[in-house]
């Protein structure tokens, strides 16, 4: 059997919404699922992960380099800010194509390289009546290489979906950090 191999690993990660997290806290209740370092790997452990609709509220799902942690401390991330698009959750469908879409739009090396050295990865939030998609980037203070990662997301998503009033917002996650 050929085996299809990743440019990048990745790494899939899940955090808790039922224990006693705070601000403080938070990073220790992170789990590894698992790394992913072939096509035929990213689909059996994909396959065996509950839809985006699936999951109760305060569920964060994380899919990133392998290198890179999924929080803003991360050195790869602390310079970086993330693309967000928030969904009602009532368009679950959508959501969880979305979802697939977006992780397998990454993968497949749709993106051109200088854009996937700067994307660190993704982060699926549940919430009571919305759900935030995030891709997140390596360096806010290079606008245009953001730009090109928000406009390539925001034509994947409208040529796919054929969606044309949708926002995307950035932010750094310097700014979120002194929130």
């Amino acid at each position: 059997m050929k085996i299809n191999q990743l440019k990048y690993s990745w790494t899939f990660w899940f955090d808790k919404p039922d224990l006693k997290i705070s601000e403080e806290n938070w990073d220790q209740f992170l789990i590894k699922i698992e790394c992913c370092d072939t096509v035929e790997k990213f689909w059996s452990v994909f396959n065996n992960i509950l839809l985006p609709s699936e999951f109760e509220p305060g569920v964060n799902l994380h899919f990133f380099k392998s290198k890179i942690e999924p929080k803003w401390e991360d050195v790869y991330n602390i310079k970086g800010g993330k693309w967000i698009i928030t969904i009602p959750k009532q368009v679950d469908l959508f959501i969880n194509k979305l979802w697939e879409n977006t992780l397998v739009t990454l993968i497949s090396g749709n993106y051109d390289d200088l854009t996937m050295e700067n994307v660190n990865g993704i982060v699926l939030s549940v919430r009571k009546n919305i759900i935030k998609l995030s891709i997140w980037t390596k360096n806010y203070y290079n606008k245009s290489i953001q730009l090109r990662i928000g406009k390539f997301w925001k034509k994947t998503i409208k040529d796919n979906f054929f969606i044309n009033n949708m926002t995307l917002d950035y932010f750094p996650h310097v700014s979120l950090m002194s929130n």
